[in-house]
């Protein structure tokens, strides 16, 4: 009997164990195939490198990165495209560019997720394409560009801003936009809230 226990024990590790590979594996595809490294230009010089993805919202597509991103740049490139026309919000720390509709692209969570939930993102820090795994820490309110934000436990460098959070069905609950100055292994993102809240009102001017 003890056998059977135990058998069935290690049967129900290794299924555990395979469900959570697949979902990393899945939302590692999803990522793969929607976060871009983007280069930040202005009056023909070389800037710096940022992360954006790619996200349908409301039946239109953009690419998503950050204000301070865009605000450095009269020109960004991702790979051999321009990309010129450039929606800011004043409120937080977003811009969105629109594109044409394009699959696969990533969508917007339903709902934020608890405190404590796992999170992923992959983004082009220091010019290297890496996804990292962290933990949603809780809501707070920032200065500076970030406005209203969450904090997670997850460790950014230079090249990470724009780059997507998500869930473990790989939608998008916020963008990473700085460094916390009181440790090196948090982040703030911008939360899904006011991320949804700039999309509507992109959708409703028609942009």
């Amino acid at each position: 009997m003890l056998n059977v226990i135990k058998m069935f024990m290690i049967m129900f590790t290794i299924c555990a164990c395979s469900t959570l590979v697949g979902r990393e594996e899945v939302v590692q595809h999803k990522l793969d195939e929607t976060v871009r490294q983007i280069y930040m230009y202005k009056k023909g010089l070389f800037q710096g490198r940022a992360t954006a993805f790619i996200l349908t919202y409301s039946m239109r597509t953009y690419i998503i990165t950050n204000r301070h991103v865009c605000e450095r740049a009269d020109l960004l490139m991702l790979g051999p495209v321009p990309l010129t026309t450039m929606i800011v919000s004043y409120d937080t720390d977003l811009c969105a560019i629109p594109t044409i509709p394009t699959t696969p692209s990533l969508l917007l969570a339903d709902l934020m997720v608890p405190n404590g939930t796992k999170v992923y993102s992959l983004g082009y820090g220091g010019g290297v394409y890496k996804q990292k795994t962290g933990t949603i820490k809780g809501a707070e309110r920032t200065l500076g560009y970030v406005g209203d934000s969450t904090s997670i436990n997850l460790k950014i460098i230079p090249g990470d801003s724009g780059s997507p959070v998500v869930n473990e069905e790989g939608k998008v609950l916020g963008v990473i936009a700085e460094r916390s100055l009181n440790g090196p292994d948090t982040a703030y993102m911008v939360s899904h809230t006011n991320l949804k809240s700039f999309l509507d009102f992109i959708v409703k001017v028609g942009l």
